[in-house]
């Protein structure tokens, strides 16, 4: 009773978090001793974010955001390992911006096998997509052969391809933005031009383009018809009639 009673009045560490903490410091130990671990919130399905740092020392944000699941033993019956993860993380980790890798460490044999789970979901979609909408949890399946430090080189290479993928994303969007704009543009500039041309030339369009081949641009028009003036259009630095009051 007595022994019942003082258990009682203290908390107690769960066999749960001494694996969680044991896979995660074996981890460090397989990985690059330069690479930053950051651990982070576990509640989610993701327990932190790693970033590589060459041997030149530089900090160049190639990160990529992980989970580590611990067993005490994996099988060696298969040269697979079956991981079950509920579907709500494979969602989330699927709307995640950045690279996802699923380590599954072996705490006995200290070694850590991993998955791009992205990567892994694109080639296998036809099979895992009907069941990430019925099912609760799917089984996600990392090869053997997937071991650090041995492929330590093409998980480095996946994390800057993906890196380079979002940066190639970003110079599209960009490219995007700047057409719309130039689009925008060309339609200020189209009503100018009509404006000119009924205003101005009485919507003779043979004698506008007279004008335009004389003069050389629209711009003489400011000299020519002072009743007319460009304002620029502010912060834009674009152009437009306004007539006089």
């Amino acid at each position: 009773m007595g022994d019942h009673i003082e258990k009682c009045k203290f908390p107690v560490r769960s066999q749960q978090h001494v694996t969680e903490d044991t896979s995660l410091s074996i981890l460090r130990d397989v990985l690059p001793s330069q690479w930053i671990v950051r651990p982070g919130e576990k509640d989610y399905g993701l327990d932190g974010e790693i970033e590589i740092i060459f041997d030149d020392g530089f900090v160049k944000g190639n990160v990529f955001r992980f989970q580590a699941k611990g067993h005490d033993e994996v099988s060696s019956a298969r040269d697979y390992i079956s991981e079950q993860i509920d579907t709500s993380t494979i969602h989330y980790w699927l709307e995640f911006p950045l690279l996802i890798i699923l380590f599954v460490v072996d705490i006995d044999k200290r070694a850590v096998f991993w998955l791009d789970v992205k990567g892994y979901l694109k080639q296998t979609c036809s099979k895992t997509s009907s069941k990430l909408r019925s099912q609760k949890t799917i089984n996600l399946v990392i090869p053997k052969s997937n071991i650090l430090p041995d492929t330590l080189q093409d998980l480095v290479k996946i994390a800057l391809s993906y890196k380079e993928m979002i940066a190639n994303l970003q110079e599209n969007l960009e490219k995007l933005e700047n057409l719309k704009e130039q689009e925008e543009d060309m339609v200020v500039a189209d009503f100018i031009g009509y404006h000119i041309l009924i205003k101005l030339f009485n919507g003779n369009l043979d004698a506008y383009e007279t004008y335009l081949r004389e003069k050389g641009s629209d711009e003489q028009i400011i000299n020519d018809f002072p009743l007319f003036s460009l304002a620029q259009r502010k912060g834009k630095g674009r152009q437009r009639f306004n007539e006089p009051n």
